[in-house]
């Protein structure tokens, strides 16, 4: 499967989108939306990279910690956005397997396969460290 450059750049977009906190004491649903379902798709991401070649990469990473975090974002969802949500992850699978996929072929035409594993690995970490954090501070979830 050929991801498209649409696709990438919307993967881009949503796992390192950076949502600035309003100057307003609490935040609209729909920043907590964003945040939510950004640090969704950075973990859906880290699930994808894990099945990879370069999954050992990953290994001191405990997916039940993403799974308590999600759920906790989940119930800040309506019923529809939750639907909406799974809906989508069902459908961004497969791109996110493809673009890991290309990305760490890619890789390895310029460096050895460790190395393009840990690049690879650290831009999925950065963009989860980056959903983390807008997660904690925009809807208050650690």
């Amino acid at each position: 499967m050929v991801v498209s450059e649409k696709t990438i750049c919307f993967i881009i977009i949503l796992c390192t989108a950076f949502i600035s906190t309003s100057a307003q004491a609490q935040p609209t649903y729909s920043e907590i939306r964003q945040a939510g379902i950004n640090y969704i798709i950075a973990t859906a991401g880290i699930e994808e990279l894990r099945r990879t070649e370069c999954g050992y990469a990953l290994k001191k990473f405990h997916i039940e910690a993403f799974d308590r975090k999600r759920d906790a974002v989940f119930l800040k969802l309506t019923e529809s956005d939750k639907l909406e949500v799974e809906q989508k992850m069902i459908e961004l699978r497969p791109e996110l397997k493809s673009f890991f996929g290309e990305a760490i072929a890619k890789f390895k035409k310029s460096t050895d396969a460790k190395t393009a594993c840990g690049m690879v690995a650290g831009e999925a970490l950065r963009n989860l460290g980056v959903a983390q954090e807008n997660l904690n501070k925009i809807a208050g979830i650690s």
